[in-house]
């Protein structure tokens, strides 16, 4: 079992982690990944062990999304998910039954915000997959109303998980 979490250590939000093993946790490490603040970390593992976890990383202009993979006993070297010159905030991530991350976060560029997906989350190259999930638009009033919404294709049933931030 792997935990991380953030902590204020004074001047930067540092991410820390620890690992339990034969029911013993170790002693929390500092993981400062970027040098500067990491805030709003989340982690979600496989049934093999094997790790994700992602977070907010100032890179020293913006915030970003920043994610690493744990295999093996051992972090590996963490890269951007978001692209840089723009704001992403509040990432998630979501492990399907076959161990598939997907990753979405709320991107901001001016004064347009928009929400931002990765699927199949390999950190070597992710920003091949990168979709948008919403609209770039203002939100009205009355007649002037934005409605977002989406297409599904095909003929087979999907499941979909919708969540608003």
């Amino acid at each position: 079992m792997i935990a991380v979490w953030e902590r204020n250590e004074g001047l930067r939000w540092n991410l820390r982690t620890a690992r339990n093993t034969s029911g013993s946790w170790s002693a929390p490490a500092a993981w400062t990944v970027s040098g500067l603040d990491q805030q709003q970390p989340d982690l979600k593992a496989d049934r093999a062990g094997a790790a994700l976890t992602l977070w907010q990383a100032d890179d020293g202009l913006n915030d970003r999304v920043q994610a690493v993979r744990y295999n093996n006993g051992a972090w590996g070297i963490g890269s951007y998910l978001s692209a840089a010159g723009q704001n992403a905030q509040t990432p998630r991530l979501a492990l399907d039954r076959y161990g598939v991350a997907t990753v979405a976060w709320a991107s901001q560029s001016g004064a347009t915000s928009i929400i931002q997906s990765l699927r199949g989350v390999d950190t070597d190259s992710p920003a091949a997959r990168l979709i948008n999930i919403s609209t770039r638009g203002w939100v009205g009033i009355g007649d002037s109303v934005m409605i977002g919404g989406f297409v599904i294709g095909g003929n087979t049933p999907h499941k979909v998980l919708i969540r608003a931030i």
